[in-house]
């Protein structure tokens, strides 16, 4: 994985920034899967190179993949003890961006992710049933205060 690190960093500078997407996020803090999860060993493998890069990262979900229970023998975690969600949530610069058709489900993402060091960047707004949501942890915020300092 160091290889694929040092690789990945090559193509990026230090302003660089990751969008990603996951198959879901477990939730439950008593699973040894909590955290993101995908479909393949191999897109686990991607993502948590990608992680480990320490870019400011945004994750991109729907409702339907937050949450979304790790399921056995289907997903595959990113994190593990190694490398722990707790971590990455409290050490790497994370974002992510959802939406919900449902204003319970909404209030339960951003209550979800507040619980977790995330807070809400700009207003609540509703647009055509629709509520999105960003949120971005303080590593986060300082990447991104950092840069704009570097560009002036």
């Amino acid at each position: 994985m160091d290889a694929v690190i040092g690789k990945l960093k090559s193509f990026f500078d230090s302003q660089g920034l990751i969008l990603m997407t996951t198959s879901g996020i477990e939730l439950d803090h008593k699973s040894p899967f909590f955290g993101p999860h995908v479909g393949s060993y191999y897109n686990k493998l991607v993502k948590r190179c990608l992680l480990e890069m320490r870019l400011p990262t945004v994750i991109f979900l729907d409702q339907e993949k937050f949450p979304y229970p790790f399921k056995p023998g289907k997903c595959h975690p990113v994190c593990g003890p190694d490398f722990s969600w707790e971590m990455v949530i409290s050490e790497i610069p994370l974002a992510f961006a959802l939406a919900s058709d449902n204003k319970d489900q909404y209030i339960f993402m951003l209550n979800s992710l507040k619980g977790m060091g995330f807070e809400r960047q700009g207003p609540e707004i509703e647009e055509n049933g629709i509520w999105p949501l960003l949120v971005a942890n303080k590593c986060f915020m300082q990447a991104f205060i950092n840069y704009q300092v570097s560009e002036s």
